[in-house]
């Protein structure tokens, strides 16, 4: 109801009735919602999107961004999905907030819980998204990969280490443009090369089934790489498909498209 409400009070442009009533009203978002010790039926999340929308920068600092470090400590498998609700409704950058959510939100990428690390990823995407900042996306990629290379605990679990390749994917979705998008794309992409050095040619084909989609999303948006970066990554790359295709049963397709996704480039 106080959905509908707010969405009259938009539609009408009526910002002083809507400005009034916010801060109850996102105090009860709070501890209904966000602090919530079930999960959210998910049309009440829906419907939320008609407060969120409306949320400044202070109350998001002062309000939102306590309630959501707190509720991830206590229960992350009750709040992910609303949290995730909550970042794509926003329509401030979060980029200088980037950190501390994405913290929170990556730490669930490896959980015992198939479903909160779906959630996690989806998350991870909706933050990106509400990020313009081309340093605050990097940083979180960075801390992904640490995470990745076991900065939080070895990661031994096949589902855990695609959890966290998928983030890092889900990352490519942010809202950077420009040059800075370029170079972002660039840096996150040389960040894959130590994976795909890996000796043992059966752990680069199995790290590299893992690692493709991730790869291919970020790599789809590069138009220059630095030389040596080049020659080392496409020079592997180029070399593995026929591999995967004995191992993985990976058809000659999919090979080609995620060629036809890799820059032209010359080899030195």
């Amino acid at each position: 109801m106080l959905g509908v409400c707010l969405d009259f009070c938009t539609s009408q442009k009526d910002k002083a009735t809507i400005d009034k009533h916010k801060g109850a009203m996102l105090d009860l978002y709070i501890k209904m919602v966000l602090m919530s010790k079930t999960k959210t039926h998910q049309h009440i999340l829906d419907k939320s999107g008609s407060l969120l929308r409306h949320v400044s920068h202070s109350e998001f600092k002062e309000l939102l961004l306590p309630s959501i470090q707190k509720t991830m400590l206590r229960s992350p498998e009750n709040a992910m999905q609303a949290i995730s609700c909550l970042l794509s409704a926003l329509t401030i950058d979060l980029s200088q907030y980037a950190m501390d959510i994405g913290k929170a939100i990556a730490s669930q990428l490896k959980a015992n819980n198939a479903q909160l690390m779906d959630e996690a990823i989806q998350a991870l995407q909706n933050l990106a998204r509400q990020c313009s900042d081309s340093n605050a996306v990097q940083d979180i990629v960075t801390h992904l990969f640490k995470i990745l290379g076991g900065s939080e605990g070895k990661l031994t679990v096949v589902t855990q280490k695609m959890s966290v390749l998928s983030g890092i994917g889900s990352c490519s979705h942010h809202a950077v443009s420009g040059g800075s998008s370029q170079t972002l794309s660039s840096a996150v992409t040389v960040m894959f090369i130590p994976y795909l050095q890996q000796e043992g040619i059966l752990d680069l084909l199995i790290f590299f089934s893992l690692l493709h989609p991730s790869l291919s999303l970020w790599l789809s948006e590069v138009k220059v790489l630095g030389a040596h970066a080049v020659n080392i990554c496409l020079i592997i790359i180029r070399k593995l498909p026929c591999q995967c295709c004995v191992h993985f049963h990976i058809v000659d397709s999919d090979a080609n498209d995620f060629h036809s996704n890799l820059p032209q480039y010359d080899l030195i």
